[in-house]
């Protein structure tokens, strides 16, 4: 029960001290001395009223009457009066509220009747308590047991508001890491997994990554980076992407964004420029720094540009002898990155008979020795073989075949392992092979990697047409079926590629299979920028690009290439 100056009557149309007229006119004010007395309504002396009906509960004091009018409407007329002191208490808390009216909830607000309205609602007060039984009274729950509820709602309100606060942080911590590189290369000790293309090293790296993730996901002091590279991604591989690349995903980790990662984004971002490597370096290793231990995991780094992956060694060394890192990579024998790893533990990884099964198995682990692309690329020759001997025949082929230690000649019998994938491939009805041979070209010979809808528009367009036709474009499934297995679809970034790297120098050098493939792709970018949806000129506003960027898949390609 509130007994104060902050309940306010909302009257009848015909019940009012002032006119409203008059009242709409007139600025707030703390009483009326300003007012014109002329339009004071006389009224005949009045005994004390009890009303029993809805008060209207809020936030603030009603002192305007066109809101006062509006909140009665929205009531049906049936509000008494609005207080802001018992605001959503009988939600929680089972009471009757008992005010003094001592204002009319319009500008003209005074206090002469406050202390006679405050007097006459303890009075009533007083006296309804006096009838009340004391048996009803113990059948409510407790004050205390209601407060408690209420502090602790109060007390998650508190928390969520946190939250978002958090949230909001976060948000903008988010644009800072993404300004800071948008691309994702998805006691101490160095580890090194050498060995030749194709043996399951992408894999193995993969299972350790998760290991540390399971192993370390409650431990917020141990930091945990990886990097996987990729020949056609050599390009974007570059040193300074690299270092930022770990430095984006140990700030991450962090429970705050790192100071040294703000100045950074402070010094830079309003002047449009771009950090050196030598302040992602020292980002980098304050970062690092906070951590108790540190995993580092680089997957490929024989793919990785020759000048970028040395420096990237060395400064990943750099980094290990000033905290407690531990670094994984898995390049394959190459002299330069061997050199940087004397000393360190090694193990070479190769396929094994028990990775196959049956005569299939001994046979197909031989011919690949050691290879699993190869074992990939024998087993899916296999699928069209419908008897035993048929099988076994195709088996005693693969283990004519040639396999000299020799590196380059391994890379020859790989690229003899494609041969019967493209014979294969050949064979299909006209349309399934020309669908096979237009996305090889794209894939083979397209500057960059490509989405899955880029690459569904791309081999639909038609040369010499002004317009694209959506229902030309074919399903990713079918693209994929008809290539016999060369290339995959990565599920989290949608980009569709060849599914090693030699397979890319394999088919460059059949060039009966992609002829004129790079004037073919030429033609289809111009015709892409050829369609009437470009006929207004360049797009003048963001909108309007976004919407040739949705309409028109191939067009930030085309545009750029």
């Amino acid at each position: 029960m509130g007994l104060d100056n902050n309940t306010s009557t909302v009257s009848n149309e015909d019940d009012r001290g002032k006119r409203e007229e008059e009242e709409e006119k007139e600025d707030e004010g703390e009483s009326c001395r300003f007012c014109d007395k002329t339009q004071v309504v006389k009224r005949k002396a009045r005994d004390m009223t009890v009303h029993f009906g809805l008060i209207a509960s809020g936030n603030q004091v009603i002192k305007d009457t066109a809101l006062r009018r509006k909140l009665k409407q929205d009531l049906d007329g049936h509000v008494l009066c609005v207080e802001r002191e018992a605001a959503g208490l009988m939600n929680n808390f089972p009471c009757i509220v008992i005010r003094g009216i001592c204002n009319y909830a319009d500008s003209h607000k005074n206090k002469d009747w406050q202390e006679y309205a405050a007097v006459r609602a303890s009075a009533f007060a007083k006296e309804l308590l006096s009838v009340v039984h004391a048996s009803e009274v113990a059948r409510d729950r407790p004050i205390k047991e209601i407060l408690g509820h209420v502090l602790e709602t109060v007390s998650q309100t508190s928390t969520n508001v946190n939250k978002m606060r958090t949230h909001l942080d976060n948000m903008q911590d988010l644009r800072i890491l993404e300004w800071l590189t948008p691309i994702d290369f998805g006691a101490e000790q160095n580890n090194v997994l050498p060995d030749m293309p194709g043996a399951g090293k992408t894999i193995i790296s993969s299972i350790v990554i998760d290991h540390l993730d399971q192993e370390f996901q409650a431990e917020s002091t141990i930091g945990i980076a990886y990097v996987y590279c990729n020949f056609r991604r050599r390009n974007d591989q570059k040193i300074n992407n690299l270092l930022a690349s770990l430095l984006k995903q140990l700030a991450r980790q962090c429970q705050s964004l790192p100071n040294s990662v703000k100045i950074v984004y402070e010094h830079h971002e309003p002047r449009a420029t771009r950090p050196s490597v030598a302040e992602i370096l020292l980002a980098l290793q304050t970062v690092a720094a906070t951590f108790s231990r540190l995993f580092i995991i680089v997957d490929a780094l024989d793919e990785c540009q020759t000048s970028s992956r040395l420096q990237f060694l060395s400064e990943l060394f750099k980094l290990q002898s000033g905290c407690n890192a531990n670094i994984l990579a898995t390049p394959q024998f190459i002299p330069d990155i061997m050199d940087q790893y004397k000393g360190s533990l090694w193990l070479e990884i190769r396929a094994t008979v028990e990775d196959l099964r049956e005569e299939v198995k001994s046979a197909i682990s031989d011919a690949a020795d050691g290879m699993f692309l190869l074992a990939q690329i024998y087993i899916a020759s296999l699928e069209d073989k419908l008897t035993t001997n048929a099988i076994r025949r195709s088996l005693t082929n693969f283990k004519k075949q040639d396999r000299s230690s020799n590196e380059e000649q391994k890379t020859e019998i790989l690229a003899h392992a494609y041969d019967p994938v493209m014979e294969r491939i050949g064979k299909q009805q006209t349309g399934l092979k020309q669908l096979a041979v237009k996305v090889l070209s794209w894939i083979t010979c397209a500057t960059r990697p490509l989405r899955a809808s880029e690459l569904r528009y791309a081999v639909a367009i038609k040369h010499g047409e002004s317009q694209f036709d959506e229902e030309d474009m074919p399903h990713i499934e079918d693209m994929v079926s008809v290539c016999m297995g060369l290339i995959t679809m990565d599920d989290e970034s949608s980009i569709v590629r060849l599914v090693h790297y030699t397979t890319q120098e394999y088919l460059r050098a059949r060039k009966d299979w992609l002829l004129n493939a790079h004037t073919k792709i030429a033609r289809s970018s111009v015709t892409c920028l050829s369609f009437g949806i470009f006929e207004i000129g360049c797009s003048l506003t963001a909108e309007s690009l976004d919407e040739r960027l949705r309409s028109t898949a191939l067009y930030g390609y085309a545009a750029k290439n």
